[in-house]
């Protein structure tokens, strides 16, 4: 069992977490259609439009009762055995609870900081055995559930953890997320990719939006210790947060680019590629003031002055290169800013590399002189015409057949575009009939389902539930009783999906009987583990730790809110029971954060 094959049943459960196959399209083709030809290969076809309705207006009731499931998941949380998971889910409470309820939240946080405190000591000691030679285990095994059981893979979990958690705090409180970040910087953890330069500017551009001040200082702090990761985002986030205090960190950056040679750990100004602060501070400059950045009295990110030193330093350092490497290529797409801002050097140097490309060139052609043209037209052939017509036979039949396969492809991706357009146009209708043959037309099975689901979707909005219904009944027999392959549990859950606006009664049976097969699948997964002693569980849970946040947080706009609402509104208790349906108590809870996290407000600010 490998981690890809973990993953994949991560992704099928977060799909099975009340979702639409657009969750799955967006992780795992970016939403790109996949279609069926002969052979059941899949091709990439044309891209419907992924609706995105309008944010349900949620009740003052609904909203109520979403914030008591809230703290109530949040408190359940304290419950679990592994620190990976109780940092995720108070962490995620917390934030969600911020506008709701401040002091719970504080107190998930402050929860969630102290297990977070535990997992770095503990590594702490991992180290400090590793340094004596007492733990060679070096193999990163599995880094996506438990970390592997080497020391590179507990350093690369617990890091990426830790990470999670500080983002969040960030955005919440972004003095304790300082602190709680200094608190846990290691030094000698950077043999194991530890490296806080890039990670602390990232930090810095989440306070920005809050806390412009801090975000400076964190900048100014980094150009003391002349670290520059980063530097260049948190430029570009505090300036459009408070345009003064961004262009004065810039102008210091540009001093310390232009005199002493930063430390900056991977991407000093003397590294040519795409990434070090030189170029990128360079372009996020020129990029802000050809986008009108003076306009309305609003200070400039940089001088026209400063933007033509660095480009003179840029071009120097390029022809440098060039002279040494006969190669200049840094990575970077600035060329239009540095013929703006440095016209004459800019000019000079593309006059020397064109020389020198020209001489490559003539010499190349001489290199290559000794080809003949006999070489190109040795042709063997057996038994003369016969040969000749057999392979005239077999190239027409092979395209009379891509002929028929394009045109069914074509057939299939003309009608996605009828039925995506009726379905996501405001005026846009279609006929019953209509609908029955665009879908007719649609071969692969899970198409079919989303295309269905978005055009009952929109008989609903149009007010024709009694054409709804009859669609719904045409594809009744689609529902997998049993599902046992991932993509039946997907299209269950698509049929689920069209049934939610309009039989959600319907549609709760779908979801519950998908989900009690689905454990099925993890207790087959546990055995297997079990069998082969991979320490994918750890004290008997996944370590959802490693799943970014941005995985569930994005899910609302994908299609999940519409449904969610539909079965909410018919029965709100059911609903939020359809995650104790998992038998596992890490999914249980991941599956009352999507719930809630999809259909609750923000609050205002207290």
């Amino acid at each position: 069992m490998n981690s890809t094959n973990s993953k994949k049943i991560i992704i099928l459960f977060l799909a099975l977490l009340f979702a639409i196959p657009p969750i799955v399209a967006q992780m795992q083709t970016s939403t790109d259609v996949l279609t069926q030809t002969q052979d059941n290969s899949p091709s990439i076809a044309s891209k419907p439009q992924i609706i995105k309705p309008e944010t349900p207006k949620i009740s003052p009731e609904l909203e109520a009762k979403l914030v008591a499931l809230l703290k109530e998941t949040g408190k359940d949380s304290a419950s679990l055995s592994l620190p990976e998971n109780r940092i995720r889910y108070q962490s995620a409470a917390a934030d969600m609870l911020w506008t709701h309820d401040p002091k719970t939240a504080r107190d998930l946080f402050a929860s969630a900081s102290n297990d977070l405190r535990g997992l770095v000591q503990a590594l702490d000691a991992i180290y400090q055995r590793h340094e004596s030679g007492e733990d060679e285990d070096e193999s990163l095994g599995s880094m996506f559930f438990g970390g592997g059981r080497g020391v590179s893979g507990k350093f690369y979990t617990t890091n990426t953890i830790r990470q999670n958690l500080l983002k969040t705090l960030a955005k919440r409180d972004g003095n304790a997320a300082l602190a709680l970040f200094r608190e846990t910087q290691r030094d000698n953890f950077k043999a194991f990719g530890w490296n806080d330069g890039q990670f602390e500017s990232q930090l810095g551009s989440i306070i920005a939006k809050n806390d412009p001040a801090r975000a400076f200082e964190i900048g100014m702090q980094k150009l003391s210790k002349s670290n520059l990761d980063g530097i260049d985002e948190l430029i570009a986030n505090l300036y459009q947060k408070d345009a003064d205090k961004g262009a004065k960190l810039a102008a210091e950056t540009v001093k310390k680019l232009l005199s002493a040679n930063p430390s900056s750990t991977n991407n000093d100004r003397y590294n040519y590629y795409g990434g070090n602060p030189l170029n990128s501070v360079f372009s996020k400059a020129a990029e802000s003031a050809a986008e009108k950045g003076k306009a309305a009295g609003k200070t400039p990110m940089l001088s026209d002055s400063d933007l033509s030193q660095l480009a003179e330093l840029i071009i120097k350092k390029r022809s440098d290169r060039f002279e040494q490497d006969g190669d200049y290529y840094d990575g970077s797409s600035n060329n239009e800013y540095l013929k703006k801002y440095a016209p004459a050097s800019y000019a000079r140097f593309e006059r020397e590399t064109n020389k020198q490309a020209n001489s490559n060139s003539a010499m190349s052609n001489r290199s290559v002189g000794y080809v003949t043209s006999s070489n190109a037209n040795i042709i063997t052939t057996v038994n003369g015409n016969v040969s000749s017509n057999v392979a005239v036979r077999r190239s027409t039949a092979i395209s009379a057949r891509q002929t028929a396969e394009e045109a069914r492809s074509q057939a299939q991706s003309e009608a996605l575009s009828k039925l995506t357009e009726a379905a996501t146009s405001p005026d846009g209708k279609i006929s019953l009939e209509e609908a029955r043959k665009n879908l007719s037309l649609i071969r692969n099975r899970q198409q079919k389902l989303f295309a269905l689901a978005q055009i009952v979707k929109a008989f609903i909005t149009h007010g024709d539930k009694d054409s709804a219904k009859a669609l719904l009944a045409d594809v009744a027999e689609m529902q997998s009783a049993q599902p046992r392959k991932a993509a039946e549990m997907l299209q269950n859950l698509m049929l689920a999906d069209a049934y939610s606006g309009i039989e959600p009664e319907r549609a709760f049976v779908i979801m519950e009987s998908t989900i009690l097969e689905f454990n099925s699948v993890t207790a087959a997964l546990n055995r297997m583990i079990d069998f082969a002693d991979i320490k994918e569980i750890a004290d008997g849970e996944f370590n959802m730790g490693m799943i970014p946040v941005e995985a569930t947080e994005s899910l609302g706009v994908l299609g999940l809110r519409e449904p969610l609402f539909n079965l909410a509104t018919a029965d709100f208790e059911r609903t939020a029971a359809l995650a104790d349906k998992f038998d596992r108590p890490e999914l249980r809870m991941e599956a009352k954060m999507l719930f809630i996290r999809t259909l609750l407000p923000p609050g205002k600010d207290q």
